[in-house]
Formats: structure tokens, sequence, C-alpha cells
């Protein structure tokens, strides 16, 4: 396992996804950003999104939950949907333990390299970002993988943090 910390490793590349390609291991953690970083894994993070993979050859990936650097409030919690009224309206759940969910945050995050290939990447469509993550993971759920949420994978996040010094808040948000 390799964590990645910015795509400037591969210059060359022209989406960040496809970075997963040059990695000799059957998983990938996708942390990387543009810009500066806004997200810190806290002590143990790595261990409580892999092991769940290596357990259990039906799980595509596993989200972490991430708080704010400041308040400590989350900012990203076990997530699902449903359609209403022609929308996707999200829930969100503060679950205790390892529990299915929805969508997997690519920043907190562990996918299996396998498959996040097979699937595609994050599809540049959503560059410069948001929604990516979100697209892969229910993209992996309709192929009959499973995702997994663990509170206990931790890490500080700095929402939008990075987004927004990059192009400013009139653009994101």
């Amino acid at each position: 396992l390799r964590i990645l910390c910015k795509p400037k490793i591969f210059p060359h590349l022209n989406n960040p996804s496809r970075i997963v390609d040059y990695l000799p291991t059957d998983l990938v953690r996708v942390q990387f950003s543009r810009f500066d970083h806004d997200l810190v894994a806290q002590h143990g993070m790595i261990g409580e999104l892999v092991e769940p993979i290596l357990s259990d050859a039906k799980i595509f990936g596993v989200s972490g939950k991430t708080v704010d650097w400041a308040n400590q409030d989350p900012n990203h919690l076990n997530m699902a949907a449903q359609w209403h009224k022609g929308n996707m309206e999200l829930h969100y759940q503060d679950s205790p333990s390892l529990s299915p969910t929805m969508f997997i945050q690519g920043g907190s995050g562990a996918f299996r390299r396998a498959e996040f290939l097979r699937l595609g990447g994050f599809q540049p469509f959503f560059a410069p970002g948001y929604w990516e993550d979100y697209d892969i993971s229910f993209l992996a759920l309709k192929c009959g993988w499973r995702n997994l949420y663990n509170p206990r994978a931790l890490a500080h996040h700095l929402g939008e943090g990075s987004m927004k010094r990059a192009h400013g808040n009139d653009y994101i948000g």
C-alpha cells in the first residue's frame, strides 16, 4: 500500500486517478490535492481503512470519518441517499461502528485497486473536483460491490479548503 500525496509525483498524467496504474499493490488509498493538503490522517487511520477490504473480497472501498480542524465537528459521515421527487436526497448518520455506506469520500477512503481501475477511476468530467468519489462509489454499488464507513478511520479536514484557495469562494461552494 502506498499513500499518494500529490499528483505532481506523476506530472505527465492528465487524470490523477491514472496514478494508480503505476502502483504495484492491490489497494489504493487516494489522498491528494492539486494544491495544498486540507486533510490530515490521524493515528491508525490507514489500518482502519485497509483491514475491512483485506478481510472481505466483496468490499470495493471503505470511507473514514472526517472532523473539522477547529471545532472537531464532523464534516463527513456515513452517507446514504434516496430518490425524492426526481432528486437525490442525501442522508448523514454518525454510525458508531463499521457499517454499510453509499459513498466513499476520496480524501479519506481506500479502494480496491483493480476495481477502481476497471470502473474507470475518478472521471475527469468532475474536474476540478467534487462528486467524482461519489460517482465511482455509486457505480461500484450498481456493479454488486459493497462500500463501508468506518468511524475509527479518523482524519481532520478543512472542508473545501484546497478548492477555495485555488478557485475562490465564488467558484466553489
